[in-house]
């Protein structure tokens, strides 16, 4: 009997054991099943409110965004879509920024096996680029290309670690890294960059003649982006070559062909500039004035008021001169220095025509107006004070 009850003992506590293991395994079925639906829950949540996707131009939305996708990979960091969010948070921080490289490098390093985490690779190289930290964004796409070569982003990549090349004027391997990539994706849309950026070595290196046959190519190619610029190099060749007619032609050709290009704004710029230095005053002026009346905020507005008014002085015309450094001095856009040096060329320019009454106001204006000296202390305005004001009005007291 005491074995029968034995028995009965076990076979109760088994089943009891069963119903307790049973319900511990529902239970925590029950539990990875409501944390992998509130983890999809939470990030749908913030898709939703991230449609259409948010920008900097919606502040309070951005954060709101930005808050959920952290909590979707904070909270849930086992759950599938953990990586989603922390890429899509990372993605939304400016390139370059530590927060964003800090994100980036948590998902490479807790999602190895992402599908993200080439693009958060690439997202690093690029930020170190921009920064124009290019060791730095050199390793990185290098660790890319070796580690993730069926990646769709190897051949920009590639590119890019030319190009880190590019930005460190190592001209002899970037025209290697350029070559092989041109070997190895002839078709690719990357080509006519690649074309463009061999023909800037041989210009950098002076090699004028095989950088004309690479830009008169581009030209020919007619593309959108780099025509302009190939153009636009091939005027700069000519003026180094001192082939100024040339050269005004090819700028004139960028500004005609061009006109939208951000190029065609430089080109304007560069034909009154090459008319100034051949010597033609008249035709630099009425270009400068073409750049001013197409570009009234070029941002070459100070250079151009101040070629402008050295032009006048040699042509006698004083009071334009004069115009064209006030225009300098009373713009508040400018730095402290550039209005300053104006406003000193002013009293300059009447001092040496010995209009010393003139000059005294406009000395006395620079006192005023600028009472900080020029951050560079040899800068002739610096001599300009109480003293050198008073001699010039004692020249006023002489007779004669």
């Amino acid at each position: 009997m005491k074995k029968f009850y034995i028995i009965e003992a076990i076979v109760l506590v088994t089943f009891v054991l069963g119903i307790f293991i049973g319900r511990a395994m529902m239970s925590e079925e029950r539990y990875f099943r409501n944390y992998y639906d509130d983890a999809a829950k939470a990030y749908q949540k913030a898709v939703k409110l991230d449609t259409p996707p948010v920008s900097s131009d919606e502040p309070k939305r951005l954060k709101k965004v930005l808050g959920l996708y952290r909590k979707v990979f904070e909270k849930y960091r086992d759950s599938s879509v953990a990586d989603d969010a922390l890429f899509t948070l990372a993605s939304r921080i400016p390139p370059g920024d530590e927060d964003a490289f800090i994100l980036f490098r948590k998902l490479i390093r807790e999602y190895p096996d992402s599908d993200y985490v080439d693009d958060a690779l690439y997202a690093i190289g690029m930020g170190h680029f921009k920064k124009k930290n290019y060791d730095r964004a050199l390793r990185v796409f290098s660790r890319l290309i070796e580690q993730y070569p069926t990646s769709p982003l190897v051949d920009e990549s590639k590119f890019n670690r030319a190009m880190c090349y590019y930005g460190l004027q190592d001209w002899r391997r970037a025209m290697e890294e350029f070559t092989k990539f041109e070997q190895e994706y002839r078709s690719s849309e990357l080509m006519p960059a690649v074309r463009f950026y061999i023909g800037m070595i041989y210009y950098n290196e002076q090699d004028y003649d095989k950088a004309l046959v690479e830009f008169k190519n581009l030209v020919d190619l007619a593309n959108e982006k780099y025509s302009p610029k190939a153009l636009f190099q091939i005027g700069l060749i000519h003026f180094n070559r001192k082939e100024y007619k040339d050269a005004i032609k090819s700028f004139r050709e960028v500004v005609e062909r061009y006109p939208n290009d951000e190029m065609a704004e430089e080109a304007q710029f560069n034909i009154a500039w090459t008319y100034d230095v051949e010597g033609k005053r008249e035709e630099a002026l009425q270009e400068f004035q073409n750049l001013l009346q197409k570009y009234p905020s070029t941002k070459f507005l100070s250079t151009t008021y101040k070629v402008m008014a050295r032009i006048y002085l040699n042509l006698g015309q004083t009071e334009k001169a004069v115009e064209m450094y006030r225009k300098i001095a009373e713009d508040k856009s400018f730095d402290y220095d550039t209005r300053r040096s104006a406003q000193y060329a002013i009293g300059r320019i009447y001092e040496k025509e010995d209009d010393y009454v003139k000059a005294i106001q406009e000395y006395e204006k620079l006192l005023k107006d600028f009472p900080e000296p020029h951050s560079e202390p040899a800068h002739p305005s610096n001599e300009i004070d109480e003293g050198y004001i008073n001699r010039l009005k004692d020249k006023i007291s002489q007779p004669g």
